[in-house]
């Protein structure tokens, strides 16, 4: 049987992980934060960032003493630049970060592969769950059942079909 375990690698938590991109971001060049909201949204390619989780994380590194705002535009734009405790930082976090930025490149690949689709459908159960019938989520849990050996068919002969 196919062991999940041993392919499974937990990154660090979400503010974490949003912690090590965002300075990594930012050991690049100097951002303000719309520019760090674009450019992990490019990165994720699926997800978007909530502009209040963003700022927060902002404050905090700043705080921390791991950005430093270098420039003020207008209508309140900060522009944050990585300090040396940052970059110490994200050096000795640099196996996190290889590790949450190959989860992602492993996530974006599930995406193109009719991840979004899956997303969206199980979205659309959720919201419609009270409204269907015994034997409409009979016939769901039967098809989700026969999906879900389907694909543990499939990775177990991964090494197979090379």
């Amino acid at each position: 049987m196919f062991d999940i375990s041993s392919t499974t690698t937990r990154p660090p938590k979400r503010s974490a992980f949003l912690k090590l991109l965002v300075l990594n971001l930012l050991r690049g060049k100097q951002m303000h934060g719309y520019e760090i909201m674009k450019e992990l949204e490019r990165i994720f390619g699926w997800h978007t960032v909530n502009p209040g989780v963003l700022y927060r994380l902002m404050r905090n590194l700043k705080n921390e003493g791991f950005v430093k705002i270098v420039e003020e535009r207008e209508r309140g734009k900060k522009v944050y630049e990585i300090t040396s405790d940052g970059i110490e930082y994200l050096k000795e976090r640099k196996e996190d970060l290889n590790k949450i930025l190959e989860k992602i490149a492993r996530i974006r690949e599930v995406m193109k592969i009719g991840g979004k689709d899956l997303i969206g459908v199980i979205s659309l159960l959720v919201e419609n769950i009270s409204e269907i019938s015994t034997s409409q989520k009979d016939a769901i849990k039967e098809k989700i059942s026969e999906f879900v050996q389907t694909i543990w068919n499939i990775l177990e002969t991964k090494g197979e079909q090379k």
